[in-house]
């Protein structure tokens, strides 16, 4: 599932032209664990970045991933190793302010809202500035 984007600055609205779809450069500004709205009881990582490229430079979003266990197909995961530049190990504890002020480049879709009325854009994917090198779990190469 996509992640949902509002344009903020870190907290206040922002009324501006729409981001247009394509792969953005963007560094974290803010990761804090938050409450679920779509599942009670529940809680996420709202990731707030900020855009790097020329066309959109200084814009702001926020997207959310699900806390939960770092499965290979759990998105905060996914996110991490973006951000990281390199594959979690295995008894790697992620601290997400760790990733903060770390750079990673977003895919951005627009879609229609759930009204259908109004065009939202979404985080369909988050990848890392350059291509992950797979390393075996005996490697002693230093990150």
């Amino acid at each position: 599932m996509a992640d949902n984007i509002t344009d903020t600055d870190l907290g206040s609205p922002v009324v501006d032209k729409p981001i247009e779809d394509g792969v953005y450069s963007a560094v974290l500004r803010e990761a804090r664990k938050v409450p679920n709205k779509f599942e009670p009881g529940r809680n996420q990582i709202e990731f707030r970045w900020e855009i790097l490229d020329d066309e959109a430079k200084g814009r702001r979003l926020t997207s959310w991933a699900n806390l939960v266990p770092l499965t290979a197909k759990a998105k905060l995961r996914k996110h991490a190793e973006a951000l990281y530049g390199r594959p979690l190990r295995p008894e790697e504890a992620l601290k997400t302010s760790d990733l903060i002020g770390r750079e990673a480049r977003l895919v951005l879709e627009s879609s229609y809202s759930g009204d259908g009325q109004s065009s939202v854009t979404k985080v369909t994917n988050v990848i890392p500035m350059k291509p992950i090198r797979s390393v075996d779990a005996t490697s002693t190469v230093p990150f």
